[in-house]
């Protein structure tokens, strides 16, 4: 079972890559918020919030490796 540190950041990962799914696909972002109250509105601040979220995963992972 996934520890639910590593289960939270999947999510807000999976949160950002539709966010920028929906920047391509022309919806407005403006106004939205994630779960922390974050406006992410723009694909750039999407894609540094995935890179940020990534690096954090790793590191977790790496000190407290998953249980199979």
């Amino acid at each position: 079972m996934t520890d639910p540190i590593s289960r939270i950041l999947r999510e807000h990962i999976a949160l950002e890559k539709r966010k920028i799914e929906q920047i391509h696909s022309g919806m407005r972002l403006d106004g939205q918020t994630d779960l922390d109250g974050v406006i992410t509105t723009t694909e750039e601040e999407a894609l540094k919030a995935i890179a940020q979220m990534e690096g954090a995963l790793k590191r977790h992972e790496e000190r407290n490796p998953p249980e199979d």
